[in-house]
């Protein structure tokens, strides 16, 4: 399929839970549809309209039923478009345009603009390290520090202070969060 870009991209994937992921893709390699089925019965669909520049302009299916929350209000923002209050908290930020303090934390952030701390105003601080490709790999909060152990910059294994396993990951792509085992209770 010469000049197909959509040759290269994955069509099934199978899912946890039994359920099979079908997706189709025009000849540029953006998706067109998505299926999602139990054995052989029907789970759901999406399908996606695009313009003619690729951008998606529409979105239907029995999957596509999504609910906005209600606006927010109270929010006010300044000239560069970030929120200077929420409510009536004020939010501060740096002159290299990162977030210093929200009215309920204070953030530190290191030279490679990875957030290093925070701080609640009254409670306990955090801090965060991370590896030399920007991963994060350990957090403190609250004298609790956790490790993770990653496939590329995906968490798989959560672990305490001590290396013992304190919460796994499953997942089926990049930023595809399927579950999260705590305590041997699944989140989903």
């Amino acid at each position: 399929m010469e000049g197909d870009a959509s040759a290269c991209r994955e069509r099934t994937a199978t899912l946890p839970g039994g359920i099979s992921r079908t997706a189709s893709y025009d000849r540029t390699g953006l998706t067109t549809s998505i299926a999602y089925t139990r054995g052989v019965a029907a789970v759901g669909d999406l399908a996606y309209a695009r313009d003619v520049r690729g951008l998606q302009t529409g979105l239907t299916g029995s999957l596509a039923d999504v609910t906005l929350p209600a606006a927010e209000t109270g929010v006010v923002s300044g000239k560069d478009n970030r929120i200077t209050t929420v409510n009536g908290r004020s939010f501060t930020y740096d002159a290299e345009g990162r977030l210093k303090s929200d009215g309920r934390r204070t953030y530190e952030w290191n030279a490679r603009n990875e957030r290093a701390g925070l701080t609640k105003v009254g409670g306990p601080a955090g801090t965060f390290t991370y590896d030399p490709l920007g991963t994060r790999t350990g957090t403190t909060l609250g004298g609790t520090t956790r490790k993770f152990l990653t496939d590329g910059s995906n968490p798989l294994v959560e672990q305490s202070g001590t290396g013992g396993t304190a919460a796994t990951v499953v997942m089926s792509g990049l930023d595809e969060f399927l579950t999260r085992t705590e305590k041997d209770l699944p989140h989903r």
